[in-house]
């Protein structure tokens, strides 16, 4: 009898070790499968956050793969991609309008340049007096120029911008669309 009480408690003890083992596996291969799963969308968040502070706005959206703190990041990853994406839209256009005003601008200031130098050839046939008007405009004229020769400058690179901003655009899309097509 004693025999088998000895045997009874060490079945018992082989019974609990072995429990005791299964959970310390599982638990163990629990925690590794969490670890990637954690480690994945923590790379995937990363890398798109990596890629907006170099600049590049090309990329989709980040999965969300999680609602916890770390699908919140996600989200608000995603969010920031999408405003700057707008911001970037919103400057082309503006960056159009203003190379447009420029040269309205530019147009303009020709004309007055033209107006004030015929205004002074005819301001020195006048008399004594009118030369001191002539300065004047000879001043202005010589402004005129400054200013037409600036404006004129502000419009090519305004230009320039626009076209560097819309070619960022659309290769933004494209890029965006070859990656839904090939998502």
């Amino acid at each position: 009898m004693a025999r088998m009480g000895i045997l009874c408690h060490m079945l018992s003890s082989l019974s609990s070790y072995i429990i005791y083992g299964n959970a310390l596996t599982l638990g163990t291969a629990l925690a590794i499968y969490l670890a990637r799963q954690i480690s994945a969308a923590t790379a995937s968040v990363l890398a798109q956050a990596e890629a907006v502070a170099a600049g590049d706005l090309t990329r989709g959206e980040v999965k969300l793969v999680s609602h916890d703190e770390l699908g919140e990041l996600t989200v608000a990853i995603n969010k920031m991609h999408g405003s700057l994406r707008k911001i970037i839209v919103s400057i082309t256009e503006n960056a159009e309008r203003v190379a447009s005003s420029s040269e309205e601008f530019a147009a303009v200031s020709q004309q007055i340049k033209s107006n004030s130098e015929e205004a002074s050839s005819q301001a020195t046939t006048v008399s004594t007096a009118t030369e001191k008007v002539n300065k004047y405009l000879q001043t202005v004229s010589t402004g005129a120029e400054e200013m037409s020769s600036t404006i004129q400058e502000i419009a090519k690179n305004a230009t320039e911008a626009a076209r560097v901003a819309s070619e960022a655009v659309k290769t933004a899309e494209s890029d965006q669309r070859d990656h839904v097509q090939a998502g």
